[in-house]
């Protein structure tokens, strides 16, 4: 008997395959390439921003009444790496911060703040993830063991994004 002729009370809705949730890891590296996408082009946007777009300058103001010429005065510039150890807590010094990006710099085809952004957006896809042995200066310091120097200068995005993946299968 065909399903829309049977009784209202007896329509069994067709079943469909459940898909499997395991991308495996090429799925899973081709997601977070396009997620980082997104997360290292805001912190690049945003890089000296010292906290993001909800951020305040302390005053608790949107900074909604400040003009364009008063804003950049009202937050002094800090380094990338002044900003991951901020993020970070203060719980190592910003010269260790320094000394990753500087290790990622000849091997990465992007600059220092984009660095500094896949450090930060590693960290946060970790913690998403449930993982939370890691600080921004751990990503760095992985990102950087993980990448052989004869490789030679690579897209770094990439790089973290195996890392992450093989983090996150256990």
């Amino acid at each position: 008997m065909d399903q829309h002729d049977s009784a209202p009370g007896n329509f069994t809705p067709p079943q469909t395959p459940q898909k499997k949730s395991n991308r495996g890891p090429l799925g899973c590296l081709l997601a977070l390439v396009l997620a980082f996408g997104g997360c290292t082009a805001y912190f690049v946007v945003d890089g000296m921003s010292k906290y993001g777009p909800g951020s305040s300058s302390g005053s608790g103001d949107s900074g909604g009444d400040a003009t364009p010429a008063a804003a950049p005065a009202a937050s002094p510039t800090v380094s990338p790496a002044q900003m991951l150890d901020d993020l970070d807590g203060d719980k190592q010094p910003v010269a260790d911060y320094q000394a990753a990006l500087d290790a990622l710099a000849p091997k990465c085809t992007q600059d220092e703040t984009h660095i500094a952004g896949l450090g930060d957006a590693g960290y946060n896809d970790l913690v998403k993830n449930g993982i939370n042995d890691e600080t921004r200066l751990t990503v760095l310091q992985h990102l950087d063991q993980s990448i052989p120097a004869s490789l030679g200068k690579t897209d770094c995005t990439s790089m973290l994004s195996a890392y992450l993946v093989l983090r996150e299968q256990g």
